[in-house]
């Protein structure tokens, strides 16, 4: 008898150990459950979490590029503007020249008469050789803006062009 107590004792303690066992895979297995949940919760996470990188960088490149083109545009348009500053500043200094050219040879080839007023006729000459050479010159202008399609100059350019019209 003692040894049938001592079996069941031990079939007791096995079937507890045996309870306690099933009690806390039970509660394993929910917490497994739990985990697996929250873990396609986070995948979504970082799924959408990705995309969003992606959006952002693909935005990036796109604003790069775009400023790339503006920047060379703006380039393009600051380089345009630089020669014709020159060139305007090489048909003054020419102007100029030819202005004084002018005057040298009207005053040595014309004998002095103390009654008349030379004064006058040089400024006349003067202005007469600096309309033609700013009719010469607008006329280059016009050629070269002509060159360029009308549509593809900008709002200061189109101004530039009344002015320079304007003149004559």
């Amino acid at each position: 008898m003692d040894s049938q107590l001592l079996s069941l004792g031990f079939d007791i303690v096995i079937a507890t150990l045996l309870g306690t066992t099933i009690i806390y895979a039970f509660l394993l297995n929910k917490r497994l459950q739990a985990l697996r949940a929250d873990r396609e919760e986070m995948e979504r996470l970082l799924r959408k979490f990705y995309d969003a990188i992606q959006a952002a960088d693909l935005g990036i490149k796109n604003m790069k590029s775009i400023s790339h083109d503006l920047g060379r545009d703006l380039q393009d348009r600051i380089d345009k503007a630089k020669s014709l500053r020159d060139e305007m500043a090489f048909m003054l200094e020419r102007g100029d020249l030819l202005a004084n050219q002018l005057e040298s040879s009207i005053s040595s080839s014309r004998p002095e008469r103390p009654q008349q007023d030379l004064t006058q006729l040089l400024q006349a000459a003067r202005k007469n050789t600096e309309n033609e050479q700013k009719n010469r010159d607008l006329n280059k202008l016009d050629t070269l803006f002509k060159d360029n399609k009308k549509d593809d100059m900008s709002d200061v350019e189109k101004e530039l062009m009344k002015a320079l019209k304007g003149i004559r």
